[in-house]
């Protein structure tokens, strides 16, 4: 989609003490390279300072025009996104 769009997804995480579950992220993320892991704990109460650290990380890792923070609980349609733009 990145092609053909020109628009660029990540999952965008953080870090949790859980030993288990990083191992099994950072083993995701060499399978698919589809995310940004931020220097931040996984945390709600932390939601405000990683939203931040994600755009400062999509700034310094794309050149784009435009930066889109999208969470869990939308409906997100590209193809029209990527039409108006």
């Amino acid at each position: 989609m990145e092609e053909a769009t020109g628009l660029a997804f990540r999952f965008v995480i953080g870090r949790t003490s859980d030993k288990s579950k990083m191992s099994a992220l950072k083993r995701e993320m060499a399978e698919y390279d589809d995310f940004i892991h931020l220097d931040i704990e996984e945390e709600y109460s932390k939601l405000p300072y990683k939203t931040l650290a994600f755009f400062k990380a999509a700034y310094a890792l794309f050149d784009a025009e435009f930066y889109v923070k999208a969470d869990d609980d939308i409906y997100l349609r590209p193809g029209a996104i990527s039409f108006r733009v």
